[in-house]
């Protein structure tokens, strides 16, 4: 265990686990659908919060989460910004059936905001300023290209807005 930086439970698998042990252990982040995540670090806990999505399927939703999360450490953010990249792909996941297909216009979006973050982190000595800025500017690019977004009648042809 000494060599695990991160370890990601979602509540019902932390309910097995002694999330205080682990915690002196490595960072532990715990899931919690549609309540968002916490992060448990040393003498610290972080509540990350959730995006609204309009659950249709579970399936996979913790490993979008996961690999969001993991992007968003490699990418260099701060651990509560990067748990909220993991809300935002979980919350996608939730609103398909099977596996999610991610828009890519929508990807872009996302991915200039993760660099906008990480410059506006570097600029400043704190690193949880604006949590809820970044948490903001990520949502319009998520419901942007929704999955649920009413499509256009093109031609007698239903058809995605994008």
């Amino acid at each position: 265990m000494g060599k695990i930086g991160f370890l990601k439970a979602s509540s019902d698998e932390a309910l097995f686990m002694d999330v205080e042990e682990m915690r002196r252990l490595c960072c532990v982040v715990v899931t919690s659908g549609e309540k968002g995540c916490r992060i448990y670090d040393k003498d610290d806990e972080t509540v990350v919060p959730p995006f609204v999505a309009k659950q249709v399927d579970p399936t996979g939703a913790g490993d979008s989460f996961l690999g969001g999360l993991v992007v968003g450490l490699v990418e260099g953010l701060y651990v509560p910004d990067a748990a909220l990249l993991g809300n935002l792909f979980g919350s996608i996941t939730v609103e398909h059936i099977g596996q999610p297909k991610f828009d890519s216009m929508m990807l872009q979006k996302v991915k200039d905001e993760v660099q906008r973050r990480k410059k506006q982190c570097n600029l400043s000595s704190s690193h949880n300023n604006d949590h809820d800025e970044f948490h903001a500017r990520l949502s319009p690019a998520r419901f942007q290209h929704s999955p649920l977004q009413p499509k256009l009648l093109v031609n007698g042809h239903l058809c995605d807005r994008s």
